[in-house]
């Protein structure tokens, strides 16, 4: 009798006894399979525990390929700070949900501009990484001069 792990999957156990018809296959004797990165190991064509031997026979190793997962990250960038959810986990082709995007709370003296790719519905097929983009709020002159002393000259001037 035989086990065929197949190319999906590997094992450091016997592959192969030899039995008398009669004879049952034991527990211990059936190889731990260790799936390869994508599959996973699900199990034998038949059922090879506690098996009785009539002939000679082959067990083959089942897999199912696994859907690959991907990271979504949202980075607050240098100059704010976010607010929700910021790691998703996505299968392939999934998107990026409006309601899944983090609101952006920019530090005092700048403004969010937005992402540095639009994550609005983007299609996600690797690990990505939406980082917050910022500008420095410039004050005119007059506003400084208005508001220079904590108001003081606006106290004066009414």
């Amino acid at each position: 009798m035989r086990f065929n792990i197949g190319e999906q999957g590997q094992t450091t156990g016997q592959t192969e006894y030899e039995k008398q018809a009669g004879e049952s296959l034991l527990a211990q004797e059936i190889p731990f399979v260790t799936s390869k990165e994508g599959f996973r190991f699900v199990g034998w064509d038949k059922a090879p525990d506690g098996y009785v031997v009539t002939e000679d026979v082959e067990f083959v190793a089942q897999y199912e390929e696994e859907e690959p997962h991907y990271q979504v990250r949202f980075d607050e960038g240098d100059h704010g700070v976010l607010h929700g959810q910021t790691l998703y986990e996505k299968r392939k082709d999934d998107k990026v949900l409006p309601n899944e995007i983090p609101e952006v709370e920019p530090e005092e003296g700048y403004r969010f501009v937005g992402w540095d790719k639009n994550p609005n519905n983007h299609i996600v097929t690797e690990d990505v990484v939406f980082v917050a983009q910022y500008e420095e709020v410039k004050e005119s002159w007059w506003s400084r001069f208005w508001g220079w002393g904590s108001g003081c000259l606006n106290w004066l001037l009414t």
